[in-house]
């Protein structure tokens, strides 16, 4: 029961960050999280789905359905350039070096890469993970950049939103399998120190990158949602194809407009439709709004 109090807790945190951002009553959410903080009551480790093994039927579904389409999942450009930007180890986790180059090579999104052959060319994603994956519905390692993002925005503690990011990039590495290697990264002189920010803009853009980056193949929805709600990674004023022609005009990590995009106001997909079996077995779904139109907790 302690388990699902913490858990219910997280929820709230989480969705009362958004109810903050979207200004729906938000003086009263910014003292709910601050007491939801404050108490602690949380709950332990990852709160995950973890029945699968590797036998036949008892796989990762998503594993069992992606291994006939290797070639249609590589790695994207924002997130292999920061990787290596910030000498992540993590991007051995997931993403596979192209043997052409013999590096780990992102590809710019909706661009001709596409057609290329992914293993030589770009680097495609390590889907042979995905075979006894858990499905995460809420990562130890998200809910500690959560509270150190309340640390910062709320409480002003800047020891105590120290310690839960380093917290969430440490979970987040044990989550892995690679516990210990994260030290060089957020130590001193590391590449996401938290003496590196200076500013509370900062601080906050420290917790949502790395947030981003420990959402990767761990929960990848969140991931979306989290970069609809605080607007990181930026996403890149140069065009795709610009980018493509000069990467030294590209910032690392910034997300990139699909080079050949078919959504109806051009930009980043901001929502998803209702399915076909929705509006064919209830009457009452919502009439369809375009995917360029934002939620209503996205508002910025």
């Amino acid at each position: 029961m302690d388990q699902w109090v913490g858990f219910a807790n997280a929820l709230r945190l989480r969705m009362y960050l958004r109810f903050i951002d979207a200004n729906v009553d938000a003086a009263a959410y910014a003292e709910k999280v601050k007491a939801l903080v404050q108490a602690g009551n949380f709950f332990a480790g990852d709160i995950k789905f973890d029945a699968f093994k590797d036998e036949v039927n008892f796989r990762n579904p998503w594993y069992t359905t992606s291994t006939s389409n290797t070639g249609n999942h590589c790695a994207a450009c924002p997130l292999a350039s920061y990787l290596k930007s910030t000498n992540d180890p993590r991007i051995a986790y997931g993403i596979l070096q192209a043997t052409g180059p013999k590096d780990y090579v992102g590809t710019i999104p909706g661009s001709h890469d596409v057609a290329k052959n992914k293993n030589a060319d770009v680097s495609s994603i390590d889907i042979s993970i995905a075979k006894t994956k858990p499905v995460y519905f809420f990562t130890q390692s998200e809910l500690q950049f959560l509270i150190a993002e309340v640390y910062v925005r709320f409480l002003s503690n800047d020891g105590a939103a120290k310690s839960a990011y380093e917290a969430a990039i440490k979970a987040d590495f044990a989550a892995r399998g690679m516990a210990g290697q994260e030290t060089g990264m957020y130590g001193a002189g590391g590449a996401i120190a938290w003496s590196n920010a200076t500013t509370t803009d900062a601080k906050l853009e420290l917790i949502y990158m790395q947030k981003w980056v420990a959402l990767f193949y761990m929960d990848h929805m969140e991931a979306w949602s989290e970069i609809r709600r605080t607007d990181y990674p930026k996403q890149s004023s140069r065009k795709a194809e610009e980018i493509a022609n000069n990467s030294l005009i590209y910032t690392p990590g910034e997300l990139i407009v699909l080079w050949t995009n078919g959504l109806e106001a051009g930009g980043l997909i901001k929502r998803m439709f209702y399915p076909l079996s929705a509006r064919q077995y209830n009457t009452n779904t919502p009439a369809a709004v375009p995917a360029s139109t934002r939620i209503w907790w996205d508002v910025k």
